[in-house]
């Protein structure tokens, strides 16, 4: 199979059928990469490769949650602004970045994540990675359970 505009691994190309052509690369978190072919989605991670029928995934999500360590670290920057030095600049300012933090946690370094439903997976496969890129996947996977 010639696929010219994607560096496409070995393990991958001898899984693909004559008529199928892989068109997207999709860099997630903890080293997976997802390639979408014109059948179905791979996923892999150094030589371990599962591939998922569009066909087969009975739920596709995006789900978006807050930053959990960055608003520890402001909660408990805010407590101990609060509780020990709230009558001094080093208080305000303890309870100041505590604020800074939790608006951060929440609104900026939010993280996402493509949530897959397969039929023949117990679990809810979880894909993190860029922003950009998992609204892309989901773009495309959405498409392609849709497409006949």
């Amino acid at each position: 199979m010639n696929n010219t505009f994607i560096d496409v691994p070995e393990e991958i190309e001898e899984c693909l059928a004559e008529d199928e052509v892989v068109e997207k690369e999709f860099e997630l978190d903890e080293n997976w990469t997802a390639y979408a072919s014109t059948k179905r989605i791979f996923l892999k991670k150094r030589r371990t490769v599962r591939d998922i029928d569009y066909n087969d995934i009975s739920g596709i999500q995006l789900t978006t949650s807050p930053n959990w360590i960055t608003l520890s670290v402001g909660i408990l920057s805010i407590i101990v602004g609060y509780f020990l030095q709230q009558d001094t600049p080093l208080g305000w300012s303890l309870i100041f970045a505590g604020m800074v933090l939790l608006y951060t946690g929440v609104f900026v370094w939010k993280k996402q994540r493509v949530e897959l439903s397969v039929e023949s997976l117990s679990r809810t496969l979880k894909l993190s990675g860029k922003k950009d890129t998992l609204d892309s996947l989901f773009i495309l996977v959405r498409e392609h359970r849709v497409s006949p």
